[in-house]
């Protein structure tokens, strides 16, 4: 029982981690990229580069890039949500998303106006592998990552 539940723990931390670093990742090109017009799939990219490294891109439920306030806390009527659906998933088009938050609203000058605060949210679940209680069914990984856009010039 006790190595079954090491095992189990062991991998869920994995995809914590795995989720973690993906959410980071996604976050860096965000900041990065601005207000490109690729910006949003530049970052999906990065998260599945990052997440196919130890789990499938399967388990990942969503991928939400997001406007945020300046506490940190998600917009919902400025939130782009990813969702893989099948094939090559290095390419855009195998991925549906809403356009929420398009990247030419996004604030990258600096000045007058705050840069804005881009958020990424990696949500994907991790399915227990044994099945003894209480490692049945499964549970949600979600991690979140902020970063402020890089300036691409000053007002």
């Amino acid at each position: 029982m006790l190595v079954i539940g090491l095992l189990e723990l062991g991998l869920a931390f994995r995809d914590f981690l795995t989720v973690s670093t993906a959410s980071t990742d996604g976050a860096r090109v965000a900041s990065l990229m601005g207000n490109d017009a690729d910006a949003d799939c530049e970052v999906v990219m990065a998260v599945t580069a990052a997440i196919t490294t130890a789990i499938s891109i399967e388990t990942v439920d969503r991928i939400d890039i997001f406007k945020a306030d300046p506490n940190g806390n998600k917009i919902p009527s400025k939130t782009n949500t990813w969702q893989y659906l099948a094939g090559d998933p290095l390419d855009c088009g195998n991925w549906s998303n809403t356009n929420n938050w398009p990247p030419g609203e996004r604030q990258t000058l600096a000045g007058s106006e705050a840069l804005d605060i881009a958020g990424v949210q990696v949500v994907a679940e991790h399915a227990w592998f044994s099945g003894m209680a209480p490692f049945s069914g499964t549970i949600d990984v979600d991690e979140t990552t902020l970063t402020r856009l890089e300036p691409e010039g000053y007002e």
